[in-house]
C-alpha cells in the first residue's frame, strides 16, 4: 500500500487560492495551510484574513499564521505533522 504524502501549502494572496482549490479537488493530502497573519486592510484598516486563509477554512484545512517561518516553533510544528499518522 502506497503511503499518501502530506502537503504543507504556503500561500497568502488571491492568486494562490486556485492552486489550493486544485489540490483539494484532486484529493491531495493537505495537512496544513500556512499563510501570513491577518492584517489591517482598506480605508477603515479593518483586520482582514488573507484570501488563502479564508479558502483553507472553507475547505476544512488547519491554518497556521506564524509571524515568521524561520523560527524553532514553526519548525517544530512541521516536525509534529510528520509524526502524525
Amino acid at each position: 500500500m502506497k503511503k499518501k504524502i502530506k502537503i504543507v501549502f504556503l500561500g497568502t494572496p488571491q492568486f494562490s487560492v486556485p492552486a489550493l482549490v486544485a489540490l483539494h479537488e484532486n484529493n491531495y493530502n493537505v495537512a496544513m495551510v500556512v499563510t501570513a497573519p491577518d492584517r489591517p486592510r482598506g480605508r477603515g484598516r479593518k483586520v482582514t484574513p488573507p484570501a488563502v486563509k479564508q479558502m483553507a477554512l472553507d475547505l476544512g484545512y488547519p491554518v497556521s499564521q506564524p509571524a515568521s517561518i524561520k523560527t524553532v516553533e514553526f519548525t517544530d510544528t512541521i516536525k509534529d505533522l510528520k509524526r502524525q499518522n
